[in-house]
């Protein structure tokens, strides 16, 4: 794969912009540019007091006391009701383990069943906390510990949980109860990840839940549908990534672990993000560890490295929906964006912090994304590239800011401190809502959107759960003819449930909520 080389470039002195005077770095100003209709004064007309917000209708923000009297309308989404796996946190106590391990057999056989099924770790666990002191040997049981803490302090050294979950698009990962969520591009099923490390499949009423679960899917990361395929979920996790392969007939809730393969590369890893190509033929993966992406041709289960020369690690990948592009986002101030004809690129550079999400339009002609340390969104726009053109990709030389949510005051009157970092950026197929959201925040920020001639952003309000309850992972629904269809997730951070809610907007009609517990 060729590669567009750039060289940096100094700033001009008589303005804040990283200009590069024709060469492709591209750069931003840091601080917040002068207010625009969509940043001011905006945030004052929003909803009336804490009500949770059930849906979008000719415009206007509908809003209920609860969801327990709000039902859909002519549209049928799965129903969410996951049974909580007690293998959650670390491993359970003996007694709760009977769901899947009889407690007639041994320690030691018990510490070979969860071997296979959930790791070493943990299997190392039982024998340490054997409660049989006949049976397992005192000496045993002390090399058993001496091993767990061994392997747990060596894990601690690289790169560990809480490093990835400042990664991960999803507020809470390492603590929460849902770890990621994908909805099939075409099919109605939404594929739940959990921190027990099982993905459950959901969909209509009438078809059975699915669940996956296999010795090596540890550390969850992200979920990815192939595109024009029922039937193909990959699973990034740490070490590597998994590629399942669904009988959509079968009738089995357990899908056994060899309808999975494993795709690994040496050295990459932990993978922190998978993306599929909106054609299906390629998968793209990126890893905190300082190395390229990797294309994989899935079928040949081979691997290309994005780049041969790459000493930086990647934290956001997002390919655009028409294919042409692919954003690489790195954990330092630069981020490349890939045309796919010929794998030349272009590079900007921020003037402060990372990028942390963004989202591309349909049209593939804008990207809008968030750094980590500015409340503000940026917009960088794409031209079809002509035949004297440096470089395929065409990027315009600087992000335009379209937003800034710096002092958004909340309907009940309080400012709140825009200091929380956004952790996800979704743009519906349709183009014509985006949704951010805010660490920490209950509210969710939603724009009605724009995109030709340019770009542009207007605030409709916020989006709000049940109180006390914060928005942990967001997506639209790929497929939804009647208008935009948005599923959150959302916990208190203290009960071992979640909450997923789908929030409908359409021309006239209340469209879909519910709010489905995991228990």
């Amino acid at each position: 794969m060729s590669s567009h080389r750039t060289t940096p470039v100094a700033s001009r002195a008589s303005t804040s912009f990283l200009q590069s005077g024709g060469s492709s770095i591209h750069g931003f100003p840091s601080s917040p540019a002068p207010s625009t209709p969509a940043s001011r004064g905006v945030f004052h007309s929003l909803l009336s007091a804490r009500d949770v917000t059930i849906c979008e209708r000719e415009g206007e923000l509908i809003t209920a006391p609860n969801l327990d009297t709000v039902s859909g309308e002519h549209v049928s989404l799965p129903a969410i009701s996951v049974q909580r796996d007690p293998s959650q946190v670390g491993l359970p106590p003996v007694s709760s383990r009977s769901a899947f391990i009889s407690q007639q057999v041994s320690t030691y056989k018990q510490a070979f069943y969860v071997w296979q099924e959930i790791g070493m770790l943990e299997a190392l666990e039982v024998i340490a906390k054997g409660e049989s002191k006949d049976e397992v040997h005192p000496w045993i049981k002390a090399l058993a510990k001496s091993a767990l803490w061994i392997l747990k302090w060596a894990k601690w050294q690289g790169v560990n949980e809480h490093s990835m979950g400042d990664v991960v698009p999803v507020e809470n990962w390492v603590e929460g109860l849902v770890r990621c969520i994908a909805w099939h591009p075409h099919v109605d099923k939404l594929a739940v990840a959990l921190h027990n490390e099982s993905v459950h499949i959901y969909k209509d009423s009438s078809s059975p839940r699915h669940v996956l679960k296999h010795k090596q899917q540890k550390l969850i990361t992200g979920l990815a549908w192939k595109p024009h395929s029922a039937s193909f979920l990959a699973v990034a996790c740490r070490e590597h990534i998994l590629m399942w392969n669904l009988d959509p007939t079968s009738l089995a809730t357990r899908v056994p672990g060899n309808c999975a393969s494993l795709l690994s590369q040496p050295g990459h890893s932990p993978i922190v993000c998978i993306q599929w190509s909106p054609q299906g033929d390629l998968l793209m993966s990126g890893s905190l560890n300082q190395g390229s992406p990797y294309v994989w041709d899935v079928s040949m289960q081979q691997s290309t490295p994005l780049m041969q020369a790459w000493n930086q690690q990647v934290g956001y990948l997002r390919w655009s929906p028409d294919g042409s592009k692919v954003l690489v986002a790195t954990m330092s101030s630069t981020f490349r964006v890939f045309e796919t004809e010929t794998w030349t690129w272009e590079r900007w550079k921020t003037v402060k912090g990372r990028v942390r999400a963004g989202a591309w339009s349909p049209c593939g002609k804008h990207l809008v994304f968030a750094t980590d340390s500015d409340p503000v969104l940026f917009d960088l726009s794409f031209q079809a590239p002509n035949e004297t053109a440096k470089s395929k990709v065409a990027g315009s030389e600087a992000a335009q800011q379209v937003a800034n949510f710096q002092h958004a005051a909340l309907s009940d009157g309080h400012s709140q401190d825009s200091n929380s970092r956004v952790f996800a950026i979704e743009w519906d197929p349709k183009g014509e809502r985006l949704v951010v959201g805010l660490q920490k925040w209950e509210a969710l920020l939603l724009y009605r959107t724009r995109v030709f001639p340019s770009v542009g952003l207007q605030f409709c309000g916020m989006i709000y759960g049940p109180m006390g309850q914060v928005p942990q992972c967001i997506q639209f629904k790929p497929h939804f003819e009647e208008g935009a269809l948005l599923t959150v997730h959302t916990s208190d951070g203290s009960h071992p449930s979640a909450n997923f809610t789908n929030f409908g907007n359409a021309a006239a009609q209340l469209t879909s909520v519910g709010s489905h517990p995991v228990v």
